[in-house]
């Protein structure tokens, strides 16, 4: 029950800092920001603008590629966010990229 609560605030706040791209997202890109704010919370999720706005314009290469290079400055954030989340993001770019998108990734 507290893990399913925990689960439910932490779903609130991605969709509270993704706002209306929350909506548009499949399953694997919103645990992607589940796991994001559950990580990190609502406040240092917020802090990633141009990868939320690469999501929001549905181009996942930047998406993926500013978790890496965070704002313009190199600096390595998948120790924050966890790798798992990281390769699900890599994972979206190359479906988009090789024409496969689907409802699973």
């Amino acid at each position: 029950m507290m893990l399913e609560n925990d689960l439910i605030g932490f779903q609130r706040a991605a969709e509270h800092v993704l706002g209306e791209t929350w909506n548009a997202l499949n399953d694997v890109r919103r645990e992607a920001m589940l796991e994001m704010a559950f990580n990190m919370g609502q406040a240092n999720l917020a802090k990633f603008k141009n990868m939320l706005a690469a999501l929001a314009d549905e181009d996942f290469k930047t998406t993926a590629l500013s978790l890496y290079l965070r704002d313009g400055r190199s600096k390595l954030v998948n120790a924050l966010i966890g790798l798992r989340s990281v390769f699900k993001l890599v994972c979206m770019h190359r479906s988009y990229q090789k024409g496969q998108i689907s409802e699973t990734i």
